[in-house]
């Protein structure tokens, strides 16, 4: 069963990113969304093949967007990790899929099912990735918009979900 250590920081994250490559998954999937301008929602599971680290679990999920634009070396010190409740990963939930739903036409039928199969009350350990105090410089990893991020942990799975709004 995963467990998220606590204290989890930037830094835990950004060392494990290094060993990314011998990360060895049972499954992984990762589906992602465009809904209007270059706004998106991607939701990312991942089961490891063996006992693995949180850190290197999120690193994946942080490190390996090939939406990114920003490097996470850039914007991942500029950040915290805050326990959250289910309230929060029920209203990211429903955000989601309220954003897809109002997508010009570009309705992701996979997604829309992979977000309605969450059970949040199987949820644990949830966190939200936010900007840390008087942190300068960017927290997400896009310049402009807003980002909405949790991470948590069902078993053996591990997910994280985003939504980034351009404008």
């Amino acid at each position: 069963m995963l467990k998220i250590p606590d204290p989890l920081t930037p830094a835990d994250v950004l060392a494990a990113r290094a060993n990314l490559p011998e990360l060895a998954l049972a499954r992984a999937n990762e589906l992602f969304a465009a809904t209007w301008q270059c706004s998106h929602v991607r939701l990312l599971e991942l089961v490891p093949d063996s006992p693995e680290s949180l850190e290197r679990l999120l690193a994946h999920a942080l490190c390996t967007s090939p939406h990114a634009e920003l490097d996470a070396a850039d914007w991942l010190p500029n950040t915290c990790f805050r326990s959250v409740d289910r309230q929060a990963l029920l209203q990211l939930q429903e955000q989601a899929l309220d954003d897809i739903h109002e997508a010009d036409g570009r309705d992701n039928p996979l997604l829309v099912a992979a977000l309605q199969a969450l059970d949040c009350n199987k949820a644990r350990q949830i966190h939200a990735i936010e900007r840390h105090g008087q942190a300068r410089g960017p927290a997400q990893p896009w310049s402009l918009g807003v980002d909405q991020q949790l991470f948590w942990v069902d078993g053996d799975s591990f997910y994280y979900l985003a939504i980034h709004h351009e404008s």
